[in-house]
């Protein structure tokens, strides 16, 4: 008798178990909230580039993000802008990218930096623009239309000289 029984409920048992898996997945359907997936995000690829190559290759890298060996900053044009010195003597222009001149990131004379960025050909929108917006004073507009091209550095790394890293023992 108990066989019969069971066989009897299994039909309804099963209509029942279905039915509250049903009604459980549309609940989740209708009250789930869409989840946001964080991605990282990738770096721009950067071409590590030698002065030397740099200097020949300057005009054929424009749009491309580089990373150049430290150089000399061989003087300031504006507070935004500076001349770097190649080993030959010569002089190239860059430019501190706007998210770092906002936080009030300087360059000196002298200074050794590394620097990241887009290499961008230099015309007279750009000057017209930069000069607007403050990165180089009116009076250096001329100087920096010899520049073909221009880096738009967005990471400068300072070298910090030895004698400033080890501070003399009391000794």
């Amino acid at each position: 008798m108990a066989h019969g029984t069971g066989s009897k409920l299994s039909l309804p048992l099963m209509i029942v178990a279905f039915l509250t898996v049903a009604g459980f997945v549309y609940w989740l359907s209708v009250t789930a909230q869409p989840t946001e997936i964080p991605v990282a995000e990738e770096e721009e690829p950067v071409m590590e580039l030698s002065l030397e190559v740099f200097q020949t290759r300057s005009s054929e890298v424009v749009g491309e993000r580089v990373r150049l060996p430290y150089v000399e900053v061989a003087s300031n044009l504006g507070l935004q802008a500076f001349w770097f010195e190649f080993p030959d003597g010569n002089i190239y222009l860059a430019r501190i990218g706007p998210e770092l001149a906002e936080t009030g990131f300087l360059v000196e004379e002298g200074d050794d930096v590394r620097i990241t960025g887009v290499v961008h050909e230099m015309d007279d929108e750009v000057l017209d623009a930069w000069v607007n917006q403050g990165v180089i004073p009116p009076d250096a507009r001329d100087m920096a239309a010899f520049a073909q091209t221009y880096i738009e550095a967005d990471e400068v790394a300072i070298r910090v000289p030895e004698e400033a890293q080890d501070p003399p023992s009391g000794n």
